[in-house]
């Protein structure tokens, strides 16, 4: 079984977004390496063979694993719905040492926080195989519906 080590974050030249290893250089500076088995998912990469990306700290995201019902990777920080309905963040929460989900709904003042009533749900294996689920945007792209509590989609 091969497992897919990939992390995403935004560029800070343009804050496109990039696709790749993840470096993070003992100056504070953190960046994204391309690589051959992602460079065809950097639509701005012109060198196949990989480039090294200064990217925003704050939007970097790991790939989770999973993808959704059209075969869109799912990273930290993607929104997503199941079958249709109730979007979830995804988020790494290391105290449960895996990538859980929260209802928006149920968690727009604090991504982070893992307050008293535990909102943060680690959904069992075969649960991501029997739901139809969607990304539908992200945190970092889609701000005005984590403030609202409404999503507009087309956003990923």
């Amino acid at each position: 079984m091969k497992i897919e080590i990939i992390f995403r974050a935004k560029r800070e030249s343009d804050g496109s977004w990039v696709y790749g290893d993840l470096i993070q250089q003992n100056s504070g500076l953190t960046q994204i390496q391309t690589n051959l088995n992602t460079w065809k998912i950097n639509p701005e990469d012109i060198d196949e063979y990989g480039e090294t990306i200064t990217v925003d700290p704050d939007t970097v995201g790991q790939f989770i694993g999973r993808e959704d019902n059209s075969h869109y990777k799912i990273f930290d920080g993607d929104i997503i719905t199941v079958n249709g309905n109730n979007p979830k963040i995804v988020r790494y929460m290391p105290e449960r040492c895996a990538f859980c989900l929260s209802n928006i709904s149920d968690n727009i003042s604090d991504l982070y926080h893992i307050d008293e009533w535990d909102i943060w749900q680690q959904p069992p294996a075969v649960w991501w195989d029997t739901m139809t689920i969607e990304v539908i945007g992200n945190i970092y792209d889609n701000k005005l519906l984590l403030e609202h509590g409404e999503f507009l989609t087309d956003n990923k």
